[in-house]
């Protein structure tokens, strides 16, 4: 009995160590993923080797910022635990499809017009000097206030509710990111201009 649980034991050991260095990727939370060589759940942490890294190098991940590990060798080891006391958090299978949505934004969600309108507002804002910085914060801030949809040859495709939230947050978070990158890049140039103007004068 005793060699038969020892038996045991030493076959699930063999398939953790096994498992803990099958190459694969960690999926974020907010719908990233980092490739490693190596992952192992260790307490609240989520160590894990970069794949690339030369040497010992090692990282660490918070597990709430995790949602899975996912290996190459086709297994999945879900991180995200939703609170079943208190009820408030979401099942695994619509965070899931939330996490698709703001992978669809990722891979799909080009405006260069963001960026051409943020880079207008910050010359704009330049004209009056530096008091003219919040121009194109503030311009960022409004058409942060509206949330992309799908492109109309998509509209058609059945998509939970969770994956087109996730879609919708995630490319709200990219057009303003781009606005204000925009914005900060006509800022400077007007400035700058601003600046070579009046020196000449």
């Amino acid at each position: 009995m005793k060699y038969c649980r020892s038996i045991s034991i030493l076959i699930f050991s063999t398939f953790i160590a096994c498992n803990s260095l099958a190459q694969g990727k960690l999926l974020y939370m907010n719908g990233k993923e980092k490739r490693f060589t190596t992952a192992e759940v260790r307490g609240d942490q989520i160590v894990y080797r970069p794949e690339g890294a030369s040497g010992e190098v090692t990282r660490h991940a918070e597990i709430y910022n995790i949602f899975s590990i996912i290996r190459d060798n086709g297994t999945e080891e879900i991180i995200y635990t939703p609170d079943t006391i208190t009820g408030d958090d979401p099942p695994a299978e619509e965070v899931r499809d939330y996490i698709k949505g703001e992978q669809h934004a990722m891979a799909i969600y080009k405006k260069p017009l963001n960026t051409v309108g943020g880079v207008a507002s910050g010359v704009a804002g330049s004209i009056v000097g530096f008091y003219g910085l919040p121009v194109p914060l503030v311009y960022a801030t409004i058409v942060g206030r509206f949330n992309p949809k799908l492109p109309k040859s998509e509209r058609a495709n059945v998509h939970s509710e969770a994956f087109l939230a996730g879609y919708e947050k995630k490319s709200r978070n990219i057009k303003i990111k781009q606005s204000m990158i925009g914005g900060g890049i006509g800022f400077a140039v007007g400035i700058t201009a601003l600046i070579l103007i009046l020196g000449n004068d």
